[in-house]
């Protein structure tokens, strides 16, 4: 003890250990991500509490921390509106139409210069200097990307996240104050949702269950129910499959899809949750998933999935699947979701439909169940009594006593009707079965009599599959690799577009509907694109409808114009690009560069001219070699 210091020489063994076994927890817990930025961004989007039309301030990044430097991946809000302050003349009357104030600032007024500084190649970036010209294109701004983010509001998922997506409860029109973000992740297989709050402008409240109560060493990091991990949310059921690649979360839709890269599942996740075991007439607002289908199968083999698109359905326009019964009874168009859901490694495309029967609210004639008490009571009882003591033999006497039992308890389900005394008649909802109480086509329920288990339907929204298609219209014959990527449906809903990736190509797929309402899904043709494109967003400038495709390897985005399909376009991005967000009231786009530290920003304006051209950058394009 003597070689110990001073401070420690009063400590028991004991204590020593606590100390020991204390610092190797620290050790291990590895390099926190806090302030380092963007670090290979796997997935990004737009606020989504903001309609189209308006300018977001927020664009969130999910890093996928793909190198493990960090013990976590994170999502981290992004302000636009500073970024574009530090380099642009004018910003606000670039977005209004004037071109003078898109261009890049040329020192402080007052100092010969116009708008705010940029420095010159391998310039210092500092707070007042956090953009300067990138020395392989001199051209493009890149600014320090440390400096537009809100560290505060970041939080911290598992690592290898795939896809970001938003989601609003209703389609927004105008600003709204809550919204929620879906990641997935693949290095902690889960779905991590987290919920916006707060006013779109201010820097926002994110929620995720973080926080010193979570249970977690980091107090950043998501935990609890913000991580969708197990059927129902029951740690007893089965988990979410490996590998979640892509999420389809449509605003206005409580139905979440995922797909998985290397399994066959497609998971299904209510955004309102599912019906409670004791009460089954509504549920209980907690998301969960609901079902996870074995869905990517071809000729006896499993494989994975990838692109999802749900089909736009408009009157006229609307597939006899998407058909279904209203409130009223009646049939309904746009009734149900239809998605086509695109294999991974196979030329396929799965369509299939989500449906879910809403319960029926009804009422009870308390005359009636009065009559029909009294004469179960009075009449149709004792007559049973009196018969199954006159049974001749033990079956007999079985089979009357079984009928004895079924007429007593649906006398006494009466009786519990009627102690509502406060009108003339009583309310019900239909009833919904869980999983678990269903085995086979059996009903495992013992109050069959019951008015609200007549009819009961499978509780929860259920994904069916309704058929596959080839989407390809050619191949090499080849056996491996990746094969399809994203997938996205023109405008109309009439034309279904699918990112092929080996061979590269765009294929278009005729989704017009026939003379019975069904789509055609014939293909109808491909165009040859980059090598190993992945990622596609479709979007819109007031005439023309275009895809942006990026290409992974020759680090470029390729822009097809849908109208004639073909390629007008090809620019120059970061390393890795792959996931992309469209920002239409800018007409921008963000490409999150994956094997970089960067997210590119590309003009897509018809009245500037700089349109499809990368324009600048958030993040410095250095060396990835942290």
């Amino acid at each position: 003890m003597s070689g110990l210091p001073h401070i420690l020489r009063g400590l028991s063994f004991a204590a020593l250990a606590v100390l020991a076994l204390s610092a190797c927890e620290n050790r291990n817990r590895g390099v926190s991500p806090v302030g380092q930025g963007l670090y290979f961004p796997s997935g990004i989007t737009l606020d989504p509490r903001v309609p189209d039309d308006v300018q977001a301030r927020w664009l969130f990044v999910l890093n996928g921390n793909s190198d493990l430097v960090y013990n976590a991946g994170s999502i981290v809000p992004l302000d636009l509106v500073k970024f574009f302050d530090a380099w642009m003349i004018d910003a606000d009357a670039c977005f209004a139409g004037d071109a003078e104030g898109c261009k890049v600032g040329t020192g402080l007024v007052g100092e010969g210069g116009t708008g705010p500084t940029v420095g010159d190649v391998g310039a210092t970036l500092t707070a007042d200097v956090p953009c300067r010209r990138n020395s392989y294109k001199p051209q493009v701004v890149e600014c320090e990307d440390t400096l537009f983010v809100e560290e505060d509001a970041a939080v911290q998922v598992g690592s290898f996240g795939t896809s970001l997506r938003g989601w609003t409860r209703e389609v927004v029109t105008e600003p709204q104050s809550e919204g929620r973000l879906f990641a997935a992740v693949r290095g902690d297989p889960s779905i991590t949702f987290v919920e916006l709050s707060g006013d779109p402008q201010d820097v926002p409240t994110i929620d995720c269950g973080q926080g010193p109560d979570s249970g977690l060493y980091d107090p950043r990091r998501c935990a609890g129910d913000h991580k969708l991990t197990f059927l129902r949310n029951d740690p007893d059921s089965a988990r979410i499959a490996s590998e979640p690649s892509n999420i389809l979360a449509r605003s206005g839709s409580p139905y979440v899809l995922v797909t998985h890269a290397t399994r066959s599942a497609l998971t299904l996740i209510d955004m309102d949750g599912q019906y409670d075991r004791r009460d089954k007439s509504s549920k209980d607002g907690e998301p969960a998933i609901v079902q996870m289908q074995s869905f990517f199968e071809f000729a006896g083999a499993q494989g994975g999935g990838w692109g999802l698109a749900e089909r736009p359905c408009t009157p006229g326009n609307a597939p006899t699947l998407q058909t279904g019964p209203g409130q009223d009874g009646e049939p309904q168009q746009c009734r149900r979701p239809m998605i086509y859901a695109g294999f991974r490694t196979a030329f396929y495309v799965a369509r299939s439909i989500i449906t879910e029967t809403d319960p029926l609210r009804d009422t009870i004639d308390l005359a009636w169940v009065l009559e029909a008490r009294n004469g179960l009571r009075d009449v149709q009882i004792p007559a049973a009594m009196e018969a199954l003591a006159a049974a001749s033999g033990a079956d007999e006497e079985a089979a009357l006593r079984t009928q004895l039992d079924g007429l007593i308890a649906l006398r006494d389900f009466y009786t519990s009707l009627l102690g509502d005394t406060s009108g003339p008649e009583v309310s019900f909802d239909q009833q919904c079965l869980l999983a678990s109480e269903i085995a086979g086509d059996a009903l495992n329920d013992d109050d069959t009599s019951k008015p609200s288990t007549a009819g009961a339907f499978l509780c929860d929204a259920r994904v069916y599959n309704a058929g596959l298609f080839r989407a390809a219209a050619f191949d090499t014959g080849a056996t491996s690799g990746v094969l399809l990527g994203d997938m996205a449906f023109s405008r109309d809903g009439n034309r279904l577009f699918v990112v092929q990736t080996n061979p590269g190509g765009l294929a278009f797929i005729d989704t017009s509907l026939d003379s019975q309402g069904r789509p055609r899904d014939q293909p109808a043709g491909l165009i040859e694109l980059c090598a190993q494109p992945t990622g596609m967003q479709v979007f819109y400038d007031g005439e023309s409808e275009y895809a942006a495709i990026t290409c992974y390897q020759p680090q470029e985005v390729f822009i097809v114009d849908l109208g004639g399909v073909r390629v007008i376009a090809n620019i120059s991005v970061g390393n890795g690009p792959h996931p992309m967000a469209i920002d239409p009231a800018r007409n921008l786009m963000y490409v999150a560069n994956t094997l970089d530290k960067t997210v590119s920003v590309v003009d897509l304006s018809p009245r500037r001219a700089t349109r499809f051209v990368e324009i600048a950058r958030i993040g410095r394009q250095v060396p990835y070699n942290r």
